[in-house]
C-alpha cells in the first residue's frame, strides 16, 4: 500500500515535469520578428546575441556566421560590415564560444551563461 502510494505520487510529479515542458516549449515558438521587438536589442551586438539565444531556446542549436546574417535580413536590421568581428566581439565579451569544425562555413557558436543571462535581462549589464 506504502509502495504504491509513492509510485503514484512519483509519476504525479514526472507527469507535472512533462507538462510544463510542453507548456515551455509552446511559449518559445514565437517567430523571431515578435521575439525580437519584445527584446528590441540597440547595438550589433545585442543583436547578434538575440540570435544565438532564439536559435538556443527555440531550435535548441548552436547558430552560425549565416544564421546571424539572415536574421539580421529577416528583421530588417542594418546589416554589420564586418561579422567576423562582430563575432569576435560576443565572444571577448563572453557571451559565446566557438564550437565545431573549423572551416570557414561550418563554425559554429554556442551561447555561454553570460549571453544568455544578458538577454533575460533585456541587455542590462548582470554582476557575476
Amino acid at each position: 500500500e506504502e509502495r504504491i502510494k509513492n509510485l503514484e505520487e512519483r509519476v504525479k510529479k514526472l507527469e507535472e515535469k512533462v507538462f510544463v515542458k510542453k507548456e515551455f516549449e509552446k511559449v518559445d515558438k514565437i517567430p523571431f520578428g515578435t521575439f525580437a521587438k519584445q527584446k528590441n536589442p540597440q547595438t550589433y551586438e545585442e543583436r547578434a546575441i538575440t540570435i544565438g539565444y532564439y536559435l538556443w531556446v527555440s531550435e535548441n542549436r548552436n547558430f552560425t556566421y549565416k544564421d546571424v546574417e539572415e536574421f539580421f535580413q529577416k528583421v530588417a536590421w542594418p546589416t554589420y560590415s564586418n561579422p567576423t568581428m562582430l563575432i569576435r566581439r560576443l565572444k571577448s565579451k563572453g557571451w559565446i564560444e566557438e564550437v565545431g569544425d573549423n572551416s570557414q562555413d561550418k563554425i559554429e557558436y554556442r551561447i555561454l551563461e553570460d549571453g544568455i543571462k544578458i538577454v533575460e535581462n533585456n541587455f542590462e549589464e548582470v554582476a557575476h
